[in-house]
């Protein structure tokens, strides 16, 4: 059985990382959302055009305040309706709980 010393630092480590992980994703998250062009391939990312978060008005969330609308920011280049009402992880697996 594992002592109580090592059981507390893992759960410090495994907190550590998370916020480490939180605080990347939300330093990309309002960098991304500072571009205000339209989508265009960027040399950063040979995958995926850079892009600004948008709200539910359209509107860049760093300018509206408001929370960054799916429909609105990917809905501009992708078929986003589609994508909701097919997508497992989009409704969280609530159709195969529903019957």
């Amino acid at each position: 059985m594992p002592s109580k010393k090592k059981s507390t630092q893992s759960r410090w480590q495994i907190a550590s990382l998370l916020l480490a992980t939180i605080l990347l994703l939300v330093g990309v998250t309002v960098a991304l959302a500072q571009e205000d062009l339209p989508p265009e391939k960027s040399a950063d990312s040979p995958f995926h055009p850079t892009f600004p978060f948008l709200d539910e008005n359209g509107e860049n969330v760093l300018d509206s305040g408001k929370t960054v609308s799916t429909m609105q920011t990917c809905g501009a280049c992708h078929d986003a309706e589609f994508i909701e009402t097919h997508s497992y992880h989009a409704n969280a697996g609530l159709d195969s709980m529903v019957t």
